[in-house]
């Protein structure tokens, strides 16, 4: 399935919706100063420049949403990168623009101070953007003069954003080179998505060989990597002090909208109870007759099966068929959003690898990328992603600003649609042997979760500790290395 980007915005017209976007812009500048000076503020007018300014930021997503899903697709589509380009163009602009106007509601300006009370009032008027605009005042703490928030700003979408773009060019024009232990051949692959499915084989030496496979890529491109990673480490670690961050992570938390104390308490109770993952991998080797696991083995079946195969249309049919069991509005909104065409599954050479879902608009249904190899994990992606999904087109009825849930919220109910799709496919399974694949597949499932996102995040934390003050590229797999012995108990 191949979706259609058509719906967020016509390409012909690309740059008259730009040039529209740009005249409401001017209109905002406009609208905000006189606003600003204004000695008896008037609500609606307040509300008036919000609405504008939620307007404005629906146009903008479409302008780069459009282009940076036909990258998405092909990293190496040129005509994406110009779009993208004049898309973030206007968007520096439009940052400009509303930078006075928000550093004046956030009581920064000081010829024109709004006090608290007057700005509590502002947003007691704006419903669903009330809670949104309390957050922005309350962070002002967090924001710099004009002058060195428009510096970042641009260093934000000049630079840093072209360095990730970069570390996906990288990534997606890698070929994997696998060789097959069964026929001795070697075997090239362009998109990981087709060499992944590999360790889930029943024959260790495929495991092996495909890791090896997919490794080998980026230990050849390991400085690139590097680079790229301490650049961006560097640019968090430093614009987290000049903003008077505690922590690094810190940053992520207040982003979030969650305090420090409770993201602490989460990692410290997931290390101290790591042990129960431990148990569950020595219980694995014991079901696949090993002393221990290997590397290679932490997503191999406990049994010696033939994996069914699903296609796309009957991993599809089993989704909905299930959600229309459990909620007529689920089943519904994923129907709408495959009926769309909102949905791309083919894996290709220079397509993003794995799986995301997008929300560009409230007024549009979600976009979803997958990489489907008709594995059966290739239908719990497709359920998760589907979950994502849904859960935007519930919240649709909220302004562009405010539509996006937070990570500790987001995949709530991308994880709802994927346990439900397993509980189907494990409450029809009548074959007892499967019924016990089936179960440590989901535990493992959870320690990918869990455990191991936890383990990425306290690496993160080292990571972003000692790369400034200077660390080889040894050092840092050192880092990792102690992560992993930790996680395992080695």
């Amino acid at each position: 399935m191949v979706w259609n980007l058509n719906d967020i915005i016509d390409e012909r017209k690309f740059d008259l919706i730009l040039g529209k976007t740009k005249g409401k812009i001017a209109d905002l500048v406009k609208d905000s100063k006189a606003c600003i000076t204004e000695k008896n503020i008037i609500k609606s007018k307040f509300v008036k420049i919000i609405n504008l300014i939620e307007e404005i930021v629906d146009d903008l997503n479409r302008l780069y949403g459009y282009p940076s899903l036909k990258e998405e697709k092909n990293q190496k589509d040129q005509n994406s990168a110009y779009l993208k380009s004049k898309a973030k163009s206007l968007i520096s602009y439009f940052e400009d623009s509303v930078r006075p106007f928000m550093h004046w509601y956030k009581g920064l300006d000081e010829k024109h101070l709004l006090d608290e009370s007057k700005a509590n009032m502002l947003a007691d008027s704006l419903n669903d953007l009330k809670y949104h605009y309390k957050r922005i005042r309350y962070l002002a703490k967090r924001t710099l003069k004009q002058k060195e928030e428009e510096i970042i700003q641009k260093k934000d979408i000049n630079i840093l954003s072209t360095i990730k773009d970069l570390r996906s060019i990288i990534e997606t024009g890698q070929t994997y080179t696998f060789k097959d232990p069964e026929t001795n051949k070697n075997k090239r692959y362009n998109n990981s998505a087709l060499l992944i499915k590999n360790i889930y084989s029943n024959n260790k030496d495929i495991r092996e060989n495909t890791y090896k496979a997919l490794f080998r890529p980026y230990i050849n491109n390991i400085k690139s990597y590097y680079l790229i990673y301490e650049s961006v480490v560097k640019d968090w670690v430093q614009e987290s002090i000049w903003r008077n961050y505690l922590t690094p992570i810190q940053v992520r938390n207040e982003e979030n909208d969650v305090d420090d104390i409770t993201v602490q308490n989460l990692i410290s109770t997931t290390q101290k109870n790591n042990n129960i993952f431990q148990e569950f991998f020595k219980l694995k080797a014991n079901y696949m007759g090993l002393k221990k696991l290997s590397r290679f083995d932490l997503y191999a079946p406990i049994f010696d099966f033939k994996e069914d195969e699903y296609s796309f249309e009957s991993a599809k049919d089993t989704v909905f068929r299930v959600l229309k069991s459990f909620d007529n509005d689920f089943y519904d909104y994923g129907k709408k959003i495959f009926n769309k065409q909102h949905i791309d599954s083919v894996p290709l050479k220079n397509k993003s690898n794995g799986a995301f879902c997008a929300t560009i608009s409230p007024s549009l249904y979600p976009y979803i990328l997958l990489n489907y190899t008709n594995r059966k994990r290739d239908m719990l992606v497709l359920a998760h992603e589907l979950g994502h999904g849904i859960h935007s087109v519930f919240a649709n009825k909220k302004p562009p600003s405010v539509i996006e849930a937070p990570l500790v919220l987001a995949e709530t109910a991308s994880t709802l649609c994927e346990l439900l799709v397993f509980e189907n496919l494990y409450g029809n399974e009548t074959n007892k042997n499967l019924k016990q694949k089936l179960l440590i597949e989901k535990l493992t499932d959870t320690y990918a979760t869990i455990c191991r996102q936890i383990y990425f995040t306290t690496f993160e934390i080292k990571a972003h500790e000692n790369i400034p003050k200077g660390i080889e590229i040894s050092e840092l797999n050192n880092l990792y290395y102690d992560n992993l012995k930790e996680k395992f108990a080695k």
